[in-house]
């Protein structure tokens, strides 16, 4: 049975909707309950987000999707992981074996079975430990 998508659906008995609702008529699978003011919603067998505003935030293109944590969400994609951010983008390609969640802004995650640390920009740190990755980091900051 396909649930016709209106943003009130989901909202607790105490808000309203911020903005106009857009394409209403929207039929999804499946639709979350609204956390950090987005929904998960299922659509012919693919995950996506949507906002309180009814708003397609992240579209419904992945195979799998966590939650939002520190502004990122993993999504699974072809069976590989990466994060994407609250406008959609995937600021962590989605390419990795495993991923840990994000911690001091960076992330542990396994790429073809070695371990590595990726940082919010999708940049990778090989061969280092987390300690040593902060570091570099900060050297980096420094130089701009």
């Amino acid at each position: 049975m396909k649930l016709k998508a209106l943003a009130y659906l989901k909202l607790a008995t105490d808000e309203v909707p911020t903005a106009p609702l857009l394409n209403p008529l929207k039929e999804y699978d499946f639709i979350g309950d609204f956390v950090e003011g987005f929904a998960i919603v299922k659509l012919n067998d693919r995950y996506g987000f949507i906002d309180k505003t009814y708003k397609e935030v992240i579209p419904s293109k992945y195979d799998s999707v966590g939650y939002f944590l520190e502004g990122l969400v993993t999504v699974l994609l072809k069976g590989n992981l990466g994060f994407v951010d609250k406008t959609g983008k995937e600021v962590v390609e989605p390419k990795y074996d495993s991923v840990e969640n994000f911690h001091d802004g960076l992330v542990e995650a396994k790429f073809n079975g070695r371990q590595l640390y990726v940082d919010r920009q999708g940049c990778e740190y090989k061969g280092m430990t987390k300690v040593e990755a902060l570091k570099q980091i900060e050297v980096v900051k420094r130089r701009l």
